[in-house]
């Protein structure tokens, strides 16, 4: 998702995921439990985030899935405030935000599935 900061100064901004009918939460959501050789072994809290791990960040990048930040800057949203949520851009800058969607509950599968 592209991401531009509307001024013509330095500005932090704060990520805050919402869906209709539910209470809004800031982004980031508790740290998962850390998968075993990538099986996930718990669901993730919410089914959309914002990549954080700048390994996971680059490797997306690699397989131009998303764009890289601007300079390479793969730990921007990791450190600081950004793993708060929070951001900073300069002036007019755009940044494409990385978002990892994860889902196990399947409108089509019942309660039986």
């Amino acid at each position: 998702v592209d991401f531009e900061n509307p001024y013509n100064h330095q500005a932090t901004f704060n990520i805050v995921i919402a869906e209709r009918g539910v209470q809004a939460y800031a982004d980031p959501s508790p740290a998962p439990t850390p998968p075993a050789q990538g099986v996930l072994l718990t669901p993730p809290v919410q089914a959309i985030c914002l990549v954080r791990d700048p390994e996971e960040w680059r490797g997306l990048a690699r397989q131009r899935l998303v764009p890289p930040p601007p300079g390479g800057d793969f730990v921007r949203l990791a450190t600081g405030t950004a793993g708060r949520g929070l951001f900073t851009l300069g002036a007019r800058e755009v940044l494409s935000l990385p978002f990892r969607y994860l889902a196990f509950n399947h409108p089509s599968l019942g309660a039986d599935a």
